[in-house]
């Protein structure tokens, strides 16, 4: 459970840096 919270925190910290 906590990975996938951790893989869609990294993925939205993405989004904001492009």
């Amino acid at each position: 459970m906590q990975i996938c919270v951790l893989k869609l925190s990294f993925l939205l910290y993405l989004t904001r840096l492009v």
